[in-house]
């Protein structure tokens, strides 16, 4: 089981995602405050969260780099990204 900072984390990572999605991966000041509000949880979590959550790959840089095709304003995503997604957000 985790913990409750655990939980807010994965919470924030997927907000994170979301939030670099809508932003197209242009900096955002919301991406700052979430990114400050992660790394002081990241002091919370137990050495196991923390060792699991680095054995990951960094699921926010993964979609901030799904296909993006600016001039029809479709997003691509693939399959892997889309589950990775999906998963982040179950676990918040």
């Amino acid at each position: 089981m985790h913990t409750p900072s655990f939980l807010r984390y994965r919470k924030l990572e997927a907000h994170l995602i979301e939030t670099r999605w809508k932003h197209q991966s242009l900096y955002s000041p919301d991406e700052d405050v979430l990114l400050e509000q992660m790394g002081d949880l990241w002091w919370e979590l137990s050495d196991e969260e923390q060792a699991l959550l680095r054995s990951e790959p960094p699921c926010s840089l993964i979609l901030s780099e799904a296909n993006v095709s600016l001039s029809s304003g479709e997003i691509e995503s693939s399959p892997e990204d889309i589950e990775l997604y999906v998963r982040v957000n179950e676990a918040a």
